[in-house]
């Protein structure tokens, strides 16, 4: 019998078809649940909303996280169906046995999985553009760009799949590779930045500066790299919506696209050297095996100490305990070393004769922790030079400021440099204060350090750590982020919704005193807001001393604003203000109008949540 040579054979694309059709109809039913079936609805309040928006905002807004998910999850699903023949024994003899090309198997498999994803993308645009037509309310370019998006990100997840499928003869292993290339490099960025902010002093995985390690993830980039691009239409009533007029990451889409396709070129090239015999090996290229050995201990060298440290000294105060940590990487290299032994030679007898690689592996992560710990890379010393920052901005439990004024920058780097000093007495506080400090420098980079300063009586003196900040907090460029003493909304007596004036009368009840709009407004134009350009108003106090005490009264005057952004958004803010001695306009008025101004209590239990309720709203 003759062998044929063709690259591309179709008994086989059919036989992938026709056995596979209910994936198919899966993946069909599953967009036809995502896209033509919703706009029914869309199209329904279309009817009562303006000019069918609804319909295209919905179509666009889907492409930034919906579809790379759809996509990722069937793209692997297809692939595994595809190449099944590649995970038993009888399945690679049956294909092997076939008188075709392993290009052939290779491009016939490919291309029917693609043509699966593709056709079921290409009819389901076609369905939701009858049922706009339908609904008269027609959007082929918002179509248009889900479809092409839709169809390049099941190109690039397929590929990736297919890429993986290569590489394994287990159809369990399969989904672990693939999980690995998409999520595997954010994840170990995301366990070394956990393991900084346990034992460097100043860095914090929710703060952390990235260092590119998502880019290489395709899911995550595409997620956050991606978006929508809306235009503003204004109504003829007033007010204003946004349209979705198109979609902003197509060079994110497009660039990893051409790497999926790559990486099917690569697939192709590893199936044609592929050892058919693999199948049912958990890792069918040899040389990889020790790779991916020591890839999976080292998550759980990273891993396994965070999550037991976390069950057991989760909210301890400090750096974390390097000796007990120390005993958890160990046990987490071991754990990964083993098991992953274990799922390579698929087997349980890999204890003897392999505690060499364990040993040195364990080694090499401790050194690592201790190198962190004791801060040889210098991250915790690190404080920039006040001639090298563009700018920086403070914000400490949502009490923000920004500085550029070259006296302020300068005293901003002295109090980090205090702080840095200060480690011990910070580490070791009871009460703390959360301090996040954002250099920008002039050679375009950045630099983020979080600290929990110390809170408590031993701070309140002219040169700790908290004093500075509270006068950095109170200097004139400061004051300009005090949302308090320059309001977003303009105050006005249409945008003011609701304002009191709260206090103890001299019985001691507590009395809420509500105000008119008109009232509100006239207390503000003609008192508040000129106390507040003298700075006797809106001072920020981090400090609960008897200076403080015998500043501010015992007064809380509340206004709150409400303006209307477009047709269905409105922005809020509320205004805190608690008179001083020298405000003496905003005293004059509260005697006027009969309230009780008594002294608050200095460092007082009953009194600190008032004080944080305000430090909160300020800013």
């Amino acid at each position: 019998m003759q062998s044929k040579t063709s690259f591309f054979n179709r008994a086989v694309f059919r036989k992938c078809l026709t056995r596979f059709w209910p994936l198919w109809l899966g993946y069909a039913f599953v967009l036809f649940l995502v896209l033509p079936l919703p706009l029914l609805h869309r199209l329904s309040i279309s009817v009562y909303s303006y000019s069918g928006s609804p319909v295209q905002n919905y179509v666009l807004e889907q492409a930034p996280v919906a579809l790379p998910l759809l996509s990722c999850i069937f793209g692997v699903l297809v692939a595994a169906a595809m190449f099944d023949f590649l995970f038993t024994a009888r399945g690679t003899g049956l294909m092997a046995s076939l008188p075709v090309r392993r290009e052939g198997v290779f491009l016939s498999c490919y291309a029917a999985g693609a043509v699966l994803l593709l056709s079921s993308d290409v009819l389901t645009a076609l369905l939701a553009l009858g049922v706009e037509a339908i609904g008269g309310s027609v959007h082929v370019q918002s179509l248009l760009i889900w479809l092409a998006l839709l169809a390049m990100e099941n190109l690039l997840f397929y590929s990736i799949a297919v890429f993986c499928a290569m590489l394994t003869g287990h159809i369990l292993v399969l989904p672990c590779l693939y999980l690995l290339f998409n999520v595997g490099a954010a994840l170990l960025q995301a366990l070394v930045q956990a393991m900084l902010s346990l034992f460097v002093f100043g860095a914090d995985m929710v703060v952390a500066d990235g260092w590119g390690l998502e880019v290489l993830s395709p899911i995550i980039t595409l997620i956050n790299d991606t978006g929508v691009v809306y235009r503003e239409t204004q109504l003829a009533l007033g007010g204003a919506y946004q349209v979705a007029i198109g979609f902003d990451g197509w060079w994110v889409v497009g660039g990893w696209c051409i790497v999926g396709l790559l990486l099917a070129v690569c697939a192709l090239l590893l199936f044609r050297r592929r050892r058919m015999e693999s199948a049912g090996d958990t890792v069918s290229i040899p040389v990889l095996r020790p790779v991916l050995k020591y890839i999976v201990t080292l998550f759980f060298a990273l891993g396994f100490p965070l999550g037991m440290y976390s069950i057991l000294f989760a909210g301890s105060r400090g750096g974390a305990s390097l000796p007990v940590y120390l005993v958890f990487t160990i046990l987490g290299v071991a754990v990964g070393y083993y098991l992953s032994e274990m799922i390579i030679h698929k087997s349980l007898r890999v204890f003897r004769g392999r505690w060499k690689g364990v040993v040195v592996t364990a080694v090499l992560c401790c050194a690592l922790v201790c190198a962190v710990d004791f801060d040889l890379f210098g991250y915790e010393r690190r404080v920039p030079d006040a001639d090298s920052v563009a700018s920086v901005n403070i914000d400490s439990y949502e009490v923000t400021a920004a500085f550029r004024e070259t006296d302020n920058v300068q005293s901003v780097c002295a109090l980090h440099q205090s702080i840095v000093d200060n480690k011990s007495l910070h580490e070791s506080a009871i009460s703390t204060r959360q301090l996040t400090v954002t250099y920008a420098l002039k050679n375009g980079k950045s630099l983020v350090r979080r600290y929990f300063i110390a809170d408590d009586d031993s701070q309140y003196t002219a040169d700790s750590d908290l004093k500075r900040l509270e006068d950095l907090l109170n200097t004139d460029e400061a004051q300009l982020c005090n949302e308090n003493r320059y309001p977003i909304i303009p105050v006005t007596r249409d945008n003011i919704s609701f304002a009191c004036v709260r206090y103890y009368d001299a019985a001691g009840a507590y009395v809420e005193q509500t105000l008119t709009a008109a009232e509100a407004l006239a207390f503000y134009e003609t008192a508040i807001a000129p106390d507040c350009a003298d700075g006797t108003l809106c001072r920020r106090w981090l400090i609960l001393d008897e200076t403080y005490a015998a500043t501010v009264y015992d007064v809380e005057i509340n206004i709150d604003l409400n303006a209307r952004v477009s047709t269905d958004n409105y922005s809020y803010e509320s205004l805190y203000f608690r008179p001083q001695t020298d405000s003496v306009r905003t005293v004059a008025w509260l005697q006027e109008h009969g309230v009780n101004l008594t002294h608050v209590t200095a460092n007082t239990v009953d009194f600190k949540p008032a004080a944080a309720q305000e430090l909160t709203s300020i800013g």
